[in-house]
């Protein structure tokens, strides 16, 4: 007698499949079946009839990253020129520079508007630019000092961005991120008040 594939879908909320091979005239006792309640209703499903389970596909979109980093990255320069326009009134063009102390490594972000339109800037993504440098500001826990170094480089890149008529009126922003809020307070402070320095005599 010939055998035939069945799926027994059960339709109780704890939702089992259980394969079996049958012959076609069996009758099935559920009263006995130690896996399937005879009390829940139970389909008798041919296996041609069963589509493919689909899982979660386990391949990384490579895109992903960059596109979180680019809007962040948008994001932060929207803010940062928003609070700058808007507190100068100006409608004329501006640019703004913010100093990322991250985890891996300090980033110098340079941010220019075109001008502003309804009240927000026109951000102006050709002049925009941005810079690494490594080691960490939170790496010169053993001489704070030193970190004003790491600072110099980034702000010559941004003097090569920014025009010489704007770097007196061009703000800078220092932000501790997940870098130096590791930090104990009083290290933190000194390597903080280091970049100071360095920005107060940066120009701008």
């Amino acid at each position: 007698m010939p055998n035939n594939h069945y799926f027994y879908k059960s339709s109780s909320q704890s939702s089992l499949t259980v394969r079996a091979t049958l012959p076609c005239r069996a009758k099935l006792d559920y009263s006995r079946s130690p896996i399937i309640s005879s009390s829940s209703p139970i389909d008798l499903i041919p296996s041609s009839k069963i589509g493919k389970l689909e899982s979660p596909s386990s391949t990384h979109n490579p895109y992903r990253r960059c596109i979180w980093i680019s809007v962040s990255f948008l994001s932060l320069a929207f803010l940062l020129l928003y609070i700058v326009v808007s507190s100068r009134n100006s409608t004329s063009a501006r640019f703004g520079i913010a100093i990322d102390g991250g985890s891996s490594g300090t980033r110098i972000h340079i941010f220019s508007s075109k001008g502003i339109m309804g009240g927000f800037p026109l951000l102006d993504l050709k002049s925009m630019a941005v810079m690494r440098k490594t080691p960490r500001l939170s790496s010169y826990l053993g001489d704070p000092e030193l970190s004003e170094e790491s600072l110099v480089e980034l702000l010559e890149f941004a003097k090569e961005k920014v025009p010489n008529d704007w770097h007196k009126v061009t703000e800078v922003r220092l932000m501790a991120t997940a870098g130096l809020r590791m930090v104990e307070v009083g290290l933190r402070e000194r390597i903080l008040e280091s970049c100071r320095r360095v920005l107060r005599l940066s120009g701008f």
